[in-house]
């Protein structure tokens, strides 16, 4: 297992290169091709300057990636969001409209226009979308923050955006494969436009070399404050993860105790 290292990224990146073309979502979307390419985002939910320290990783090697930025952290920080994007790359809102809102789909859509506007008023236009996952969220009446655009109606009013994991079958191919950082380890998710609402296995793979590069369009997509420069520190921050996740797994079986959890869902983010 390689630990999420700076240089474990490199060495991804490097190898990748190699064999295919490294687009962001903006691109690849933008340039219609049969060839196969590895599409690159990143899930931005906590420490931007982690996302900042990504971003110039890539840029050093002439990488485009995509960077869905949760609002908040977005909104902390709007000079470094546009110092990504002077770097070349992409940026996209990775929305938590419709669980922030417990399923209500008129106040998720009027805050979800709201940050539309913010994150124009700092000067980008969203063009593409990415759904949060709540792994302790309880729910009732959806299923995830991707029910919000599976709505028809909300689908409607934004034409112009695309959701990368709603939207899976129309914008990528079929020989397609999703490929996560989740758990700390790299995946191959099965049926990302669909998981939440039935059971899927994953697949445990090592990269670069378990990748068919060439062979399939990939899209790689990672969390950056899970990706350290240091051994120690990402060690460390992986023990803490399994530590919490099975906690927090074997507590929130506890009837009493959901919600509890469910009023901290947003921690999660931080590990």
């Amino acid at each position: 297992m390689n630990l999420l290292t700076h240089k474990y990224w490199n060495k991804i990146c490097s190898t990748i290169l190699c064999s295919t073309e490294i687009v962001s979502v903006d691109k690849y979307l933008s340039k219609n091709s049969d060839i196969p390419r590895v599409i690159i985002k990143h899930d931005v939910e906590y420490d931007i300057d982690m996302a900042v320290a990504i971003g110039e990783i890539e840029s050093k090697k002439g990488i485009s990636s995509t960077f869905y930025f949760q609002f908040d952290v977005a909104i902390s920080s709007p000079d470094k969001v546009m110092y990504l994007k002077s770097l070349g790359h992409d940026i996209g809102y990775h929305y938590d409209v419709l669980d922030e809102n417990n399923g209500d789909f008129d106040k998720a859509l009027s805050q979800f226009r709201d940050h539309l506007e913010s994150f124009s008023k700092i000067g980008i236009e969203i063009k593409s979308v990415c759904p949060h996952g709540n792994p302790i969220k309880t729910r009732f009446g959806w299923s995830s923050n991707k029910d919000f655009f599976r709505n028809n109606d909300i689908r409607a009013k934004f034409p112009n955006i695309v959701d990368i994991v709603v939207d899976r079958k129309t914008i990528f191919p079929e020989n397609f494969l999703y490929v996560s950082d989740a758990g700390y380890s790299f995946k191959v998710i099965g049926d990302v436009s669909n998981n939440d609402r039935i059971k899927v296995e994953d697949k445990l793979i090592s990269l670069p070399y378990d990748l068919p590069l060439g062979e399939k369009t990939i899209l790689i997509s990672t969390h950056p404050h899970r990706w350290f420069n240091s051994v120690v520190r990402s060690t460390l921050k992986r023990s803490i993860f399994l530590i919490a996740r099975r906690l927090g797994k074997s507590l929130n079986r506890i009837k009493i105790l959901k919600p509890f959890f469910n009023s901290l869902y947003h921690m999660a983010r931080r590990f």
